[in-house]
């Protein structure tokens, strides 16, 4: 049961990216915003958050560096490392 929760907005926003490619981009801010949240997000629904952006990665350069920049930090940071800020 929660899997189909968790997974339903990824499916929708994933219909829409495919169905309305050009006018989702219209909308990159916010797909940006969505982006910053995730390095929190449970490991399986930022997986499909990114699948559901994919077809997008073509078409803007933006939301397509924003997406391997998360990615590669989620990757990091899975790993259990920890990141040190420098003053």
């Amino acid at each position: 049961m929660e899997n189909k929760v968790l997974s339903f907005p990824c499916r929708l926003l994933g219909h829409l990216v495919q169905s309305y490619p050009y006018l989702m981009l219209e909308h990159a801010s916010r797909l940006k915003e969505l982006l910053d949240y995730f390095v929190f997000m449970h490991g399986k629904v930022a997986t499909h958050l990114v699948a559901a952006l994919v077809p997008l990665i073509k078409l803007s350069r933006d939301l397509r560096v924003n997406i391997f920049s998360y990615s590669a930090l989620f990757m990091f940071l899975s790993r259990g490392e920890t990141i040190n800020h420098k003053n």
